[in-house]
């Protein structure tokens, strides 16, 4: 998977999160900030320590209330592996 598909997936993921509306506030931010992240770092080199283990833990957060969200995160997650990231 390319970078131009994990921005894509993760315009994705912001416009699911942005419509969540039973989210709480500390996971929507966490989640905001995971992505935010990872859509600064993508286009260098390096830069991304830790943000998969982030997006995964949010991805968790996700799972009960917000499958989609979950889904969505665990993708990107997985694309990003599958790059050696």
């Amino acid at each position: 998977m390319d970078t131009e598909r994990i921005q894509t997936l993760l315009s994705e993921l912001h416009r699911e999160l942005s419509d969540a509306d039973t989210l709480p506030e500390a996971v929507a931010a966490e989640a905001r900030t995971v992505i935010s992240d990872l859509q600064e770092s993508l286009p260098a080199d390096g830069g991304h320590h830790g943000v998969v283990e982030r997006l995964e833990e949010v991805a968790a957060g996700f799972e009960a209330e917000h499958p989609t969200l979950a889904s969505a995160a665990r993708q990107i997650a997985s694309a990003l592996g599958r790059m050696g990231i």
